[in-house]
């Protein structure tokens, strides 16, 4: 009886929820929420950090046909509030750790249209682990039967993207688009009930709810909750792992590098050759020098994929097709791309451009910030992604770069990502980023940020960089100019933050190449 069936464990405190206990909890949530007033097309705004009080919230707001938006804690005060004021949220959800970020809100003339409810520590915990979180203990369950409208254009989550140059853009979800998608990558990836998948995604952001929370949910699986992935847990990485035997991993590509780089655990090594099924790598491209010393050190390929925010997930790696070196996988089932010239008209094969997707898994739309409600996106349309790359005759999908990232050096189209991908081949750099800066005769030249590895220096590798890039790219993709940075911004997810380092190095000089 699924009721019966482990559907997860809180890894900082060994808390264990069946199915059935877990709907219970999730009703609690759901009474909570009523006694705040919330129902059926209402927003919920949750600022909390990972937890399954948090994971509860998700399904409450499904039992009334409320909206869930979720912020990851992580984020400045700044854009949590701008969040808040802008989400159209009746109600917002803290904890004691989260309350100060919502001190912004208390002050603004939109608090008299909120309710704020924060969560009183449930229990002392060593690392103040529980503070994260709230107690739904005591919390009456739901009134009536759940409305689980699952089907139909309710809307189920308003997520927003994080802005690195602008401001961020709430991407809003119907129920079904998220539970369809979540089910169609589950059959690509032959996810099932033996699955028992790692959470160490923010559960604040996309990756953290459909990838590694509404996808096991769907397949039946069980799932390790753990504190969301930062410099502090990659040390005890494997712990829990053994612990509560995970075999199904989502890693964003900086969680591998990280892994790569200061993992020393044998024990840990020698179950990941042994008992991890499968490790999925998404929300970022995967440079293959750190793939391969992955796959050589775990013993375990790593299948990337490839999604937005936007059209949720849309093409994969599975055992089904051959690995291309390269490549996010193979369009899921029902999801068409095309590749565009800067025209916007469609290319052939092998040729690189713009892809653009056609998904029944597309947003409902942005939300608007004047009338707070998403405008309209035809499921049938194609949609810009901004990210560049082509398509191969078998059928796999590579990604080449961003649109907003390419260089244009002397009016020659240059790839940021295919630079970076030469210069990691070196043995002494650790994490690059290529990019642009506006230079007066060839209207950019080409910038690389380098990190070395301990016991490197810049300075002594950089005409080996040159070298390599001469042998390997274009004359108008060489750097003309290398900077060293012992840490690079990056966003919660571990996303390189090019913007700010344009703005760091726009008016530095450095050795050119």
């Amino acid at each position: 009886m699924q009721r019966d069936r482990l559907f997860l464990i809180e890894a900082p405190t060994g808390r264990r929820y069946t199915y059935g206990e877990f709907y219970d909890l999730a009703s609690r949530a759901a009474g909570l929420l009523q006694t705040q007033g919330v129902g059926p097309g209402d927003r919920v705004a949750v600022v909390l950090a990972n937890s399954p009080e948090f994971a509860a919230l998700y399904f409450g707001c499904l039992f009334l046909g409320a909206v869930i938006v979720p912020v990851n804690p992580t984020l400045h005060p700044r854009e949590v509030n701008f969040i808040l004021a802008h989400s159209g949220a009746k109600c917002i959800l803290c904890s004691p750790a989260t309350e100060k970020l919502v001190d912004g809100i208390k002050a603004s003339p939109v608090s008299e249209k909120l309710l704020l409810v924060p969560f009183k520590e449930r229990d002392q915990h060593p690392d103040n682990y529980r503070a994260q979180a709230f107690n739904l203990d005591s919390a009456p369950p739901i009134e009536g039967e759940p409305q689980l409208d699952i089907s139909g254009d309710g809307l189920f989550s308003i997520n927003f993207t994080s802005g690195t140059t602008s401001l961020p853009k709430g991407v809003a979800h119907k129920t079904s688009c998220l539970l369809e998608n979540a089910r169609i990558f589950n059959t690509e990836m032959a996810f099932n009930q033996d699955c028992c998948f790692l959470h160490v995604m923010p559960m604040g952001y996309m990756a953290g709810f459909l990838n590694t929370l509404l996808s096991p949910f769907m397949a039946g699986a069980s799932i390790v909750l753990c504190r969301a992935f930062d410099a502090q847990t990659v040390l005890r990485f494997w712990q829990p792992v053994m612990e509560h035997g995970a075999d199904t991993f989502w890693l964003s590509p900086t969680m591998v590098a990280s892994l790569l780089r200061l993992d020393r655990d044998r024990a840990g090594l020698d179950y990941c050759q042994k008992r991890v099924k499968t490790v999925c790598v998404g929300t970022a491209p995967l440079p293959l020098s750190i793939k391969r010393d992955f796959e050589a050190k775990y013993n375990v390929p790593l299948m990337e994929s490839y999604g937005l925010s936007e059209l949720l997930l849309v093409a994969g790696n599975s055992s089904k097709f051959p690995r291309v070196d390269g490549s996010v996988g193979r369009l899921l089932p029902g999801i068409e791309a095309r590749i565009s010239d800067e025209q916007a008209a469609p290319q052939g094969l092998e040729k690189n451009g713009e892809i653009w997707i056609r998904t029944p898994y597309l947003m409902a739309g942005y939300l608007n910030y004047q009338t707070l409600e998403p405008d309209f996106c035809n499921p049938g349309d194609y949609f810009p992604t901004g990210d560049l790359g082509h398509l191969a005759e078998d059928g796999h999908l590579f990604i080449t770069g961003r649109k907003k990232d390419l260089i244009i050096r002397g009016g020659i189209n240059v790839s940021p990502r295919s630079i970076e991908e030469i210069l990691l081949q070196h043995g002494g750099v650790e994490q690059v980023a290529v990019f642009g800066l506006p230079d007066d005769f060839y209207g950019e030249e080409v910038v690389a940020v380098v990190k070395v590895k301990p016991g490197y220096g810049l300075e002594t590798i950089q005409p080996a960089l040159v070298a390599l890039c001469r042998e390997n790219l274009s004359p108008a993709a060489v750097p003309t100019r290398f900077f060293a940075v012992s840490q690079f911004p990056e966003s919660t997810m571990g996303k390189i933050q090019k913007a700010k380092l344009r703005e760091m190095f726009s008016q530095t000089g450095a050795a050119k190449g």
